[in-house]
């Protein structure tokens, strides 16, 4: 079933849930037929991922439009307690050596007391902290410097526009645009590395130009796009279409070579192939592709290389793609990651379906998983989005 808006929990806008059941259609022979076969081999991520994404709470002052409809100002008793919070990077740091990078978001991180003690641990095991802040009451330049000395190496803010007004009517914050720049600057002083995500709509996509360089100014290390899924009942302008999204993906390779910054898209894993065919337009070899930056996360999707825990410990394939696979409370995340069906699934590019299947990239795209069951209800279905023909080769 899916949460209409006045049925979400804790009066989110977004996201589904998901009984397991929905998913048993997905468990099915690999594909025997493909074009041809896929540029680089599909199985670097089947033991470890690159990236967990881990909601620590929901309670937030902000009523963010794209988010919830009233804040949440109390803390939910299920969260992870501070020692179960321990217990999750330590199983992180299971993983491999070095560990999966952790992205600590929210809500807001900041809610919780403990969350410098928590960042503490996990930059203890070695791990790659990046903490999501929003620009509440909460966040000081005192509470950034707490962060650096507990050993998070990077913050992420939202930006949505370079101009205020925009960004603010993005936000529905009056003041998030200001405040969210002082942060910047809180960031930088407590010598942290900044990463900035913005959500492309149909009007954020309009201003992504000059916002390019105020990223630029404000000296981001990565610049992250978020592409909101299509789903059933989304407010007009929330999101892009097909075309646009074609557009924006065309603009960030044009832009990628010359930036001074990283870019990584959610939602949005065509930007892997195109990625490919500019490293390999300029003929590097495929040995070396994957050791490039720009081709690190090549073939990184939902359930493939990124996972993602709720406030309570229920793991999923991304935050996007709502799949259950199991709670990091009864089964270690090491497992669920490498045995549950549903990651077991998405990471075999060879069950993809329709057109996906049969792509060439399939292993370094695949498409995105999400939006595909959001708009078909297939999690392995073609992306509706990706405009790329297999048939054509363009």
């Amino acid at each position: 079933m899916y949460w209409t808006v006045r049925d979400m929990p804790d009066g989110e806008l977004m996201f589904v849930d998901t009984p397991s059941s929905t998913f048993t259609g997905a468990i099915r022979p690999a594909a025997p037929r493909v074009l041809s076969t896929a540029p680089l081999p599909g199985k670097r991520y089947a033991r470890a991922p690159v990236v967990v994404e881990w909601e620590l709470t929901r309670a937030c002052a902000l009523t963010c439009r794209h988010c919830r409809v009233h804040p949440i100002t109390e803390r939910h008793a299920a969260e992870l307690t501070t020692v179960e919070a321990q217990q999750l990077l330590e199983q992180v740091k299971a993983f491999s050596n070095p560990p999966p990078e952790v992205l600590i978001t929210g809500g807001d991180p900041l809610e919780r007391a403990d969350l410098a003690e928590i960042v503490s641990h996990g930059a203890a095991l070695g791990i790659h902290i990046t903490v999501h802040l929003c620009p509440t009451g909460r966040l000081s330049a005192a509470a950034v410097q707490r962060l650096a000395r507990a050993g998070a190496r990077c913050v992420s803010l939202g930006l949505d526009a370079g101009d205020a007004a925009v960004h603010d009517a993005e936000r529905g914050e009056p003041g998030s645009f200001d405040r969210t720049l002082a942060a910047v600057r809180w960031v930088h002083e407590a010598g942290l590395g900044l990463r900035i995500l913005t959500r492309v709509t149909e009007t954020t996509m309009m201003g992504l130009e000059a916002l390019s360089q105020l990223v630029v100014e404000l000296g981001a290390a990565e610049w992250a796009l978020e592409f909101p899924l299509p789903v059933p009942g989304t407010p007009p302008g929330r999101t892009v279409n097909a075309w646009q999204y074609g557009v924006v993906m065309r603009w960030l390779d044009k832009l990628a070579p010359d930036a001074p910054f990283s870019i990584t898209t959610i939602n949005g894993p065509q930007w892997h192939r195109l990625v490919f065919e500019r490293l390999r337009d300029q003929g590097v070899p495929l040995a070396e592709i994957r050791r490039t930056p720009a081709g690190n996360r090549l073939g990184l999707r939902d359930g493939r290389g990124m996972l993602f825990v709720t406030r309570s410990g229920d793991v999923y394939p991304s935050r996007w793609l709502k799949l259950p696979a199991g709670n990091v409370r009864s089964r270690p995340l090491l497992h669920i990651y490498r045995r549950a069906p549903v990651f077991a699934v998405l990471k075999d590019e060879g069950r993809l379906r329709g057109k996906c299947g049969l792509c060439p990239y399939r292993a370094i795209c695949g498409g995105s998983r999400a939006r595909a069951y959001a708009v078909t209800g297939d999690p392995l279905g073609p992306d509706p989005w990706c405009l790329f023909s297999p048939w054509r080769g363009a």
